[in-house]
């Protein structure tokens, strides 16, 4: 994402004198694949940095729980800390947050009660049986979460 997204992302954008949005949703494949906590959570700052000097407002996410792996839920619960860390300030929003300079606002989805708490990918209400996609039910509360961000952002 950090290599590519000034031509991927910047340069879709019309220069139209408007914000734009981005969203941040990334660094599940890092945590995955075995990159560190500290590199994917720098990664993304990184990102939303660049993005920010394009001119672009910014809405990160935590990362919510997937798979069956131990090792993805402790890397998991370590990104979501530094994330949160960075945001301490609380909206009138449920899991919405502000204050990094690098993101706007800080969607977290990994504190969201039905999607985010360790072990809700077994619910096959909200995630597919893969335990990775949700399901429509489930994009449709990370949809809700993103309308209170944009609310924020656009009022």
């Amino acid at each position: 994402m950090v290599a590519n997204a000034a031509t991927n992302v910047d340069s879709k954008f019309p220069a139209d004198g408007m914000r734009h949005v981005v969203i941040l949703w990334g660094g599940t494949n890092d945590v995955l694949t075995g990159i560190s906590t500290t590199t994917t959570y720098n990664n993304i700052k990184t990102y939303g940095n660049a993005r920010k000097a394009a001119g672009e407002l910014v809405i990160v996410f935590t990362l919510q729980p997937m798979g069956s792996s131990a090792s993805y839920e402790t890397s998991r619960q370590a990104l979501n800390t530094l994330l949160r860390a960075d945001f301490p300030t609380t909206t009138a929003y449920t899991n919405i947050l502000t204050g990094a300079s690098y993101a706007d606002y800080l969607v977290d989805l990994g504190n969201d009660a039905t999607l985010g708490v360790a072990g809700a990918q077994n619910d096959l209400t909200y995630y597919q049986s893969d335990k990775v996609h949700m399901t429509n039910a489930g994009y449709a509360i990370v949809a809700a979460l993103v309308k209170n961000a944009f609310l924020l952002l656009l009022p």
